[in-house]
């Protein structure tokens, strides 16, 4: 037997998986910077500071810097 192998690992379906979560994710992340941008007092002004807060959220450190301010974007963060 070459290569690895793992008893009931299918790839594709791995792939189609992590694909299906990036791809919902950034639009999450899309539709969270049209709320947070035009909100007043939001720090969530450029993509960077969107992606900052995924990976934030994503890694449970949660510092607090940026945090959605609309009803809506924390409804959305919390998806993240």
């Amino acid at each position: 037997m070459a290569g690895f192998h793992i008893r009931g690992f299918n790839t594709k379906r791995a792939v189609i998986i992590l694909t299906s979560v990036v791809i919902i994710y950034s639009l999450l992340l899309a539709i969270l910077m049209n709320l947070e941008r035009d909100v007043p007092g939001s720090k969530l002004v450029s993509t960077l500071d969107a992606i900052w807060y995924l990976m934030e959220t994503l890694t449970t450190v949660g510092y607090g810097d940026i945090l959605p301010v609309s009803y809506w974007g924390r409804m959305i963060g919390l998806a993240f």
